[in-house]
Protein backbone atom coordinates (compact mmCIF):
# COMPACT_ATOMS: atom_id res chain seq x y z
CA UNK A 1 0.00 0.00 0.00
CA UNK A 2 1.20 3.84 -0.71
CA UNK A 3 1.97 5.30 2.51
CA UNK A 4 2.58 9.33 3.28
CA UNK A 5 4.43 11.01 6.35
CA UNK A 6 4.63 14.02 7.85
CA UNK A 7 5.41 16.53 10.82
CA UNK A 8 1.95 17.33 12.75
CA UNK A 9 4.03 19.59 14.84
CA UNK A 10 7.70 19.76 16.01
CA UNK A 11 8.87 20.97 19.49
CA UNK A 12 5.16 22.39 20.53
CA UNK A 13 4.49 24.00 23.98
CA UNK A 14 1.89 21.79 26.30
CA UNK A 15 0.84 23.78 29.28
CA UNK A 16 -1.30 22.06 32.09
CA UNK A 17 -2.48 24.18 34.99
CA UNK A 18 -2.59 21.66 38.14
CA UNK A 19 -2.32 22.19 41.96
CA UNK A 20 -0.04 20.67 44.10
CA UNK A 21 -0.74 19.43 47.85
CA UNK A 22 -0.45 23.17 48.75
CA UNK A 23 -2.70 24.04 46.92
CA UNK A 24 -0.25 26.07 44.65
CA UNK A 25 -0.69 26.42 41.24
CA UNK A 26 1.82 25.01 39.42
CA UNK A 27 1.93 25.00 35.33
CA UNK A 28 4.29 22.16 34.61
CA UNK A 29 5.17 21.98 30.74
CA UNK A 30 6.57 19.27 27.94
CA UNK A 31 7.92 20.29 24.65
CA UNK A 32 5.96 17.69 22.03
CA UNK A 33 7.12 16.62 18.60
CA UNK A 34 4.09 14.86 16.94
CA UNK A 35 4.46 12.70 13.22
CA UNK A 36 2.25 10.97 11.31
CA UNK A 37 2.21 7.99 9.29
CA UNK A 38 -0.85 7.10 6.99
CA UNK A 39 -1.40 4.43 4.80
CA UNK A 40 -4.84 3.80 2.87
CA UNK A 41 -6.56 0.77 1.85
CA UNK A 42 -9.41 1.09 0.07
CA UNK A 43 -11.95 4.01 1.63
CA UNK A 44 -10.34 3.05 5.25
CA UNK A 45 -7.03 5.23 6.55
CA UNK A 46 -5.17 4.37 8.72
CA UNK A 47 -2.82 6.76 10.41
CA UNK A 48 -0.38 6.20 12.87
CA UNK A 49 0.92 8.99 15.42
CA UNK A 50 4.24 9.03 17.19
CA UNK A 51 5.02 11.63 19.89
CA UNK A 52 8.15 12.27 21.74
CA UNK A 53 8.27 14.38 24.08
CA UNK A 54 10.26 16.11 27.20
CA UNK A 55 9.46 18.40 30.34
CA UNK A 56 10.96 21.76 30.97
CA UNK A 57 9.81 21.93 34.19
CA UNK A 58 11.46 20.71 37.80
CA UNK A 59 10.42 19.13 40.79
CA UNK A 60 7.14 18.97 39.54
CA UNK A 61 4.86 15.69 39.62
CA UNK A 62 2.51 15.13 37.13
CA UNK A 63 0.95 12.29 35.00
CA UNK A 64 -0.73 12.61 31.25
CA UNK A 65 -1.54 10.90 28.05
CA UNK A 66 -2.89 11.76 24.68
CA UNK A 67 -5.52 10.98 22.07
CA UNK A 68 -6.75 12.64 18.95
CA UNK A 69 -9.61 13.37 16.84
CA UNK A 70 -10.21 13.28 13.12
CA UNK A 71 -12.24 15.11 10.83
CA UNK A 72 -12.75 14.85 6.98
CA UNK A 73 -13.58 18.07 5.31
CA UNK A 74 -14.10 19.89 8.81
CA UNK A 75 -16.71 17.30 9.64
CA UNK A 76 -15.99 14.84 12.47
CA UNK A 77 -15.93 11.30 11.83
CA UNK A 78 -13.86 10.21 14.61
CA UNK A 79 -13.13 11.89 17.86
CA UNK A 80 -11.50 10.89 21.66
CA UNK A 81 -10.05 7.68 20.12
CA UNK A 82 -7.90 6.68 22.73
CA UNK A 83 -4.43 5.07 21.54
CA UNK A 84 -2.54 3.45 24.25
CA UNK A 85 -3.25 5.48 27.54
CA UNK A 86 0.03 6.27 28.85
CA UNK A 87 0.66 5.42 32.74
CA UNK A 88 1.75 8.63 34.53
CA UNK A 89 5.13 10.18 34.21
CA UNK A 90 6.88 11.59 37.38
CA UNK A 91 8.69 14.67 36.11
CA UNK A 92 11.38 15.43 38.12
CA UNK A 93 13.97 17.84 36.30
CA UNK A 94 14.01 17.54 32.60
CA UNK A 95 13.82 14.54 31.23
CA UNK A 96 13.31 13.36 27.90
CA UNK A 97 10.37 10.62 27.00
CA UNK A 98 10.03 7.11 24.41
CA UNK A 99 8.02 7.85 21.87
CA UNK A 100 4.43 7.04 22.45
CA UNK A 101 2.75 5.91 18.98
CA UNK A 102 -0.79 4.28 18.75
CA UNK A 103 -3.17 3.25 15.62
CA UNK A 104 -6.36 4.67 14.06
CA UNK A 105 -8.35 3.40 11.38
CA UNK A 106 -11.22 5.59 9.84
CA UNK A 107 -12.97 5.46 7.13
CA UNK A 108 -12.70 8.58 4.78
CA UNK A 109 -15.11 7.29 1.57
CA UNK A 110 -12.83 8.61 -1.54
CA UNK A 111 -11.58 11.51 0.71
CA UNK A 112 -7.99 12.70 -0.53
CA UNK A 113 -7.50 15.00 2.84
CA UNK A 114 -8.13 14.77 6.40
CA UNK A 115 -7.98 17.04 9.08
CA UNK A 116 -6.23 15.34 12.06
CA UNK A 117 -6.47 16.64 16.08
CA UNK A 118 -3.95 15.82 18.10
CA UNK A 119 -5.53 16.56 21.80
CA UNK A 120 -3.07 16.11 25.35
CA UNK A 121 -4.80 15.32 28.64
CA UNK A 122 -3.28 15.26 31.74
CA UNK A 123 -4.51 12.79 34.22
CA UNK A 124 -5.39 11.78 37.81
CA UNK A 125 -1.85 10.50 39.73
CA UNK A 126 -1.94 7.08 39.57
CA UNK A 127 -5.69 7.08 37.35
CA UNK A 128 -4.94 7.07 33.69
CA UNK A 129 -8.31 6.64 33.27
CA UNK A 130 -9.21 9.49 34.89
CA UNK A 131 -8.61 12.53 32.27
CA UNK A 132 -8.47 15.58 34.28
CA UNK A 133 -8.48 18.76 31.81
CA UNK A 134 -6.59 19.23 28.07
CA UNK A 135 -2.97 20.36 27.88
CA UNK A 136 -3.56 21.65 24.75
CA UNK A 137 -2.85 19.70 21.16
CA UNK A 138 -2.99 21.32 17.42
CA UNK A 139 -4.42 20.32 14.01
CA UNK A 140 -3.15 19.81 10.91
CA UNK A 141 -4.38 18.86 7.41
CA UNK A 142 -2.84 15.69 5.47
CA UNK A 143 -3.38 16.52 1.64
CA UNK A 144 -0.71 13.87 0.64
CA UNK A 145 -3.19 11.37 1.26
CA UNK A 146 -2.65 8.49 -1.72
CA UNK A 147 -6.00 8.75 -3.66
CA UNK A 148 -8.43 5.87 -4.85
CA UNK A 149 -7.55 6.60 -8.92
CA UNK A 150 -10.52 7.17 -10.91
CA UNK A 151 -11.51 6.33 -15.04
CA UNK A 152 -12.70 7.98 -17.87
CA UNK A 153 -14.07 5.80 -20.98
CA UNK A 154 -14.32 6.54 -24.55
CA UNK A 155 -14.58 4.94 -27.35
CA UNK A 156 -11.77 3.35 -29.80
CA UNK A 157 -13.88 1.75 -32.69
CA UNK A 158 -16.28 -0.82 -32.93
CA UNK A 159 -17.18 -3.40 -35.65
CA UNK A 160 -20.36 -5.54 -35.96
CA UNK A 161 -19.16 -7.95 -33.44
CA UNK A 162 -16.44 -5.94 -31.08
CA UNK A 163 -16.23 -2.82 -29.82
CA UNK A 164 -12.51 -1.40 -28.22
CA UNK A 165 -12.56 1.01 -25.36
CA UNK A 166 -9.90 3.56 -24.38
CA UNK A 167 -9.77 4.16 -20.66
CA UNK A 168 -7.06 7.11 -19.10
CA UNK A 169 -6.92 6.40 -15.16
CA UNK A 170 -4.94 8.18 -11.99
CA UNK A 171 -1.94 7.82 -11.10
CA UNK A 172 -1.21 4.32 -8.65
CA UNK A 173 -4.11 2.14 -10.55
CA UNK A 174 -3.57 -1.73 -10.46
CA UNK A 175 -6.34 -2.43 -12.95
CA UNK A 176 -9.98 -1.19 -14.74
CA UNK A 177 -12.94 -3.54 -14.19
CA UNK A 178 -15.30 -3.13 -16.83
CA UNK A 179 -19.22 -3.86 -16.88
CA UNK A 180 -21.44 -4.05 -20.02
CA UNK A 181 -25.10 -4.24 -19.58
CA UNK A 182 -24.48 -3.53 -15.67
CA UNK A 183 -22.27 -6.63 -15.71
CA UNK A 184 -18.75 -7.35 -15.17
CA UNK A 185 -16.83 -8.74 -17.91
CA UNK A 186 -13.44 -8.72 -15.95
CA UNK A 187 -10.29 -6.33 -15.63
CA UNK A 188 -7.90 -4.96 -17.51
CA UNK A 189 -4.51 -3.63 -16.89
CA UNK A 190 -4.09 -1.61 -20.59
CA UNK A 191 -5.71 0.16 -23.19
CA UNK A 192 -8.16 -0.08 -25.26
CA UNK A 193 -9.84 -2.91 -24.17
CA UNK A 194 -10.89 -4.59 -26.91
CA UNK A 195 -14.70 -6.20 -25.79
CA UNK A 196 -15.55 -8.98 -28.35
CA UNK A 197 -18.51 -11.51 -29.22
CA UNK A 198 -21.18 -8.53 -30.01
CA UNK A 199 -24.19 -8.76 -31.61
CA UNK A 200 -24.47 -6.82 -34.66
CA UNK A 201 -26.83 -3.67 -34.42
CA UNK A 202 -27.35 -3.77 -30.84
CA UNK A 203 -27.14 -1.33 -28.23
CA UNK A 204 -24.32 -1.68 -24.96
CA UNK A 205 -23.76 0.41 -22.13
CA UNK A 206 -19.98 0.60 -20.59
CA UNK A 207 -18.88 1.80 -17.62
CA UNK A 208 -15.87 1.14 -15.51
CA UNK A 209 -13.95 1.43 -12.09
CA UNK A 210 -10.67 1.64 -11.32
CA UNK A 211 -8.95 -0.35 -8.57
CA UNK A 212 -6.06 1.13 -6.73
CA UNK A 213 -4.52 1.61 -3.39
CA UNK A 214 -6.46 -0.99 -1.58
CA UNK A 215 -10.16 0.18 -2.96
CA UNK A 216 -12.51 1.29 -6.50
CA UNK A 217 -12.82 4.71 -7.18
CA UNK A 218 -15.59 6.15 -8.55
CA UNK A 219 -17.44 5.27 -11.76
CA UNK A 220 -16.84 6.38 -15.29
CA UNK A 221 -18.68 8.06 -17.46
CA UNK A 222 -20.99 5.78 -19.64
CA UNK A 223 -20.85 4.94 -22.70
CA UNK A 224 -23.73 3.77 -25.12
CA UNK A 225 -22.69 2.16 -28.35
CA UNK A 226 -24.72 0.43 -30.91
CA UNK A 227 -22.57 -1.90 -32.74
CA UNK A 228 -22.61 -1.94 -37.16
CA UNK A 229 -24.91 -4.32 -38.65
CA UNK A 230 -23.40 -7.64 -40.30
CA UNK A 231 -21.16 -6.46 -43.13
CA UNK A 232 -21.61 -7.18 -46.45
CA UNK A 233 -19.86 -9.71 -48.36
CA UNK A 234 -19.50 -11.23 -52.16
CA UNK A 235 -22.05 -14.25 -52.20
CA UNK A 236 -21.34 -14.99 -55.52
CA UNK A 237 -20.00 -13.47 -59.51
CA UNK A 238 -20.61 -14.29 -62.94
CA UNK A 239 -19.73 -12.92 -66.14
CA UNK A 240 -22.05 -12.62 -68.90
CA UNK A 241 -22.47 -11.52 -72.13
CA UNK A 242 -18.78 -12.33 -73.05
CA UNK A 243 -17.87 -11.23 -76.41
CA UNK A 244 -14.32 -10.76 -78.06
CA UNK A 245 -13.91 -7.10 -76.18
CA UNK A 246 -16.93 -6.73 -73.69
CA UNK A 247 -18.34 -8.74 -71.54
CA UNK A 248 -20.67 -7.90 -68.31
CA UNK A 249 -19.79 -8.51 -64.72
CA UNK A 250 -22.70 -9.07 -62.04
CA UNK A 251 -22.20 -9.54 -58.52
CA UNK A 252 -24.44 -10.46 -55.87
CA UNK A 253 -23.88 -9.11 -52.28
CA UNK A 254 -25.05 -11.14 -48.91
CA UNK A 255 -26.48 -8.24 -47.10
CA UNK A 256 -27.90 -5.67 -49.89
CA UNK A 257 -29.54 -3.98 -47.49
CA UNK A 258 -25.78 -2.94 -45.92
CA UNK A 259 -24.46 -2.33 -49.10
CA UNK A 260 -23.58 0.92 -50.60
CA UNK A 261 -21.01 0.27 -53.30
CA UNK A 262 -19.31 -2.09 -55.36
CA UNK A 263 -15.90 -2.25 -56.63
CA UNK A 264 -15.14 -4.43 -59.97
CA UNK A 265 -11.12 -4.70 -61.11
CA UNK A 266 -10.38 -5.86 -64.18
CA UNK A 267 -7.29 -8.47 -63.53
CA UNK A 268 -5.02 -10.55 -66.08
CA UNK A 269 -4.34 -14.33 -65.71
CA UNK A 270 -1.98 -14.13 -62.78
CA UNK A 271 -4.81 -11.50 -61.25
CA UNK A 272 -2.53 -8.85 -61.38
CA UNK A 273 -4.83 -5.93 -61.69
CA UNK A 274 -5.06 -3.86 -64.78
CA UNK A 275 -6.41 0.29 -64.65
CA UNK A 276 -8.20 1.17 -61.19
CA UNK A 277 -11.03 -0.03 -59.51
CA UNK A 278 -14.19 0.51 -61.04
CA UNK A 279 -16.42 1.22 -58.73
CA UNK A 280 -20.29 2.16 -58.76
CA UNK A 281 -23.99 1.70 -56.32
CA UNK A 282 -24.69 -0.78 -58.94
CA UNK A 283 -24.73 -4.76 -58.59
CA UNK A 284 -23.16 -4.81 -62.27
CA UNK A 285 -20.50 -3.40 -64.53
CA UNK A 286 -20.47 -3.57 -68.65
CA UNK A 287 -16.34 -4.06 -69.04
CA UNK A 288 -14.84 -2.77 -72.13
CA UNK A 289 -11.39 -2.74 -73.40
CA UNK A 290 -10.69 -6.53 -73.45
CA UNK A 291 -8.75 -8.27 -76.17
CA UNK A 292 -9.75 -11.12 -78.18
CA UNK A 293 -8.78 -14.78 -77.27
CA UNK A 294 -7.27 -13.47 -73.75
CA UNK A 295 -8.16 -14.74 -70.54
CA UNK A 296 -8.71 -12.69 -67.69
CA UNK A 297 -10.21 -12.37 -64.12
CA UNK A 298 -12.76 -10.06 -62.54
CA UNK A 299 -12.04 -8.74 -58.73
CA UNK A 300 -14.96 -7.89 -56.82
CA UNK A 301 -15.65 -6.56 -53.49
CA UNK A 302 -18.23 -4.44 -51.78
CA UNK A 303 -18.54 -1.74 -49.21
CA UNK A 304 -21.16 -1.72 -46.01
CA UNK A 305 -23.03 1.36 -45.86
CA UNK A 306 -22.91 1.72 -41.89
CA UNK A 307 -19.38 1.63 -41.43
CA UNK A 308 -17.74 2.07 -44.27
CA UNK A 309 -15.70 -0.64 -44.36
CA UNK A 310 -14.96 -3.30 -47.07
CA UNK A 311 -15.36 -6.47 -47.85
CA UNK A 312 -12.32 -9.05 -48.94
CA UNK A 313 -12.04 -9.52 -52.65
CA UNK A 314 -12.82 -12.44 -54.47
CA UNK A 315 -12.80 -13.54 -57.59
CA UNK A 316 -14.52 -14.79 -60.58
CA UNK A 317 -13.39 -17.85 -62.67
CA UNK A 318 -11.34 -17.48 -65.24
CA UNK A 319 -12.73 -16.84 -68.42
CA UNK A 320 -11.05 -16.04 -72.10
CA UNK A 321 -12.67 -13.84 -74.95
CA UNK A 322 -13.90 -15.46 -77.95
CA UNK A 323 -12.45 -14.47 -81.24
CA UNK A 324 -13.52 -11.50 -83.56
CA UNK A 325 -15.58 -13.38 -85.88
CA UNK A 326 -16.79 -9.70 -87.70
CA UNK A 327 -13.20 -9.29 -88.28
CA UNK A 328 -12.29 -12.87 -89.35
CA UNK A 329 -14.89 -13.01 -91.57
CA UNK A 330 -14.42 -9.64 -93.33
CA UNK A 331 -10.64 -10.83 -93.68
CA UNK A 332 -12.07 -13.25 -95.63
CA UNK A 333 -15.22 -11.40 -97.52
CA UNK A 334 -14.26 -7.62 -97.85
CA UNK A 335 -11.88 -5.61 -96.39
CA UNK A 336 -11.13 -4.62 -93.02
CA UNK A 337 -9.05 -1.40 -92.35
CA UNK A 338 -8.68 -0.12 -88.71
CA UNK A 339 -10.89 -2.04 -87.24
CA UNK A 340 -14.30 -1.01 -89.77
CA UNK A 341 -15.63 -2.93 -92.26
CA UNK A 342 -15.30 -2.13 -96.08
CA UNK A 343 -17.10 -3.78 -99.15
CA UNK A 344 -17.01 -3.29 -102.77
CA UNK A 345 -19.86 -1.84 -105.04
CA UNK A 346 -20.02 -0.81 -108.62
CA UNK A 347 -16.17 -0.84 -108.33
CA UNK A 348 -16.14 1.56 -105.10
CA UNK A 349 -15.26 0.67 -101.45
CA UNK A 350 -18.23 1.60 -99.53
CA UNK A 351 -17.80 1.66 -95.59
CA UNK A 352 -19.96 -0.86 -94.01
CA UNK A 353 -22.96 0.49 -91.55
CA UNK A 354 -24.66 -2.68 -90.65
CA UNK A 355 -22.80 -6.05 -91.23
CA UNK A 356 -24.53 -9.74 -90.39
CA UNK A 357 -23.04 -12.64 -89.95
CA UNK A 358 -24.10 -15.98 -89.59
CA UNK A 359 -23.39 -18.20 -86.54
CA UNK A 360 -24.58 -21.06 -85.57
CA UNK A 361 -27.15 -21.13 -88.24
CA UNK A 362 -28.71 -17.64 -86.84
CA UNK A 363 -27.55 -14.43 -88.62
CA UNK A 364 -26.48 -11.79 -85.77
CA UNK A 365 -25.91 -8.11 -86.31
CA UNK A 366 -22.32 -8.03 -85.78
CA UNK A 367 -21.25 -3.91 -86.81
CA UNK A 368 -24.07 -1.29 -86.33
CA UNK A 369 -23.46 2.26 -87.90
CA UNK A 370 -19.14 1.87 -88.05
CA UNK A 371 -18.18 5.44 -88.31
Amino acid sequence: MATTSGYLWNDKTIVSKQWNSQGQLITPEIKATATYECERSGSTLKIKVDTTNYGTSSGTYWDWRWAFSVSVNGQAIASNIQIKPRTYLNTIGTHHYNASTGWCEINIGTASEVQVAVSYFDTQAYDVRQQRRGMGGGTVTLGNIPQIPNVSISENSKTHNSIKINYSAGAGYDYVKFYVNNNDIGNFSSSPVNITGLQPNTNYKFVAKAHGNGGFGNQSNELNIKTYLTPSTVSSQEIKDLEPFTCTAIINSSNTGNTSKYGFTLCDSNKNPIGVEHQTTNSYYNVTGLQEETSYYLRYRVQSKDSGSWSNYVYSPLFTTPADQVRAWAKNNGSWNKGKMYYKQNGQWMKAKKVYIKINGQWVLSINKYD
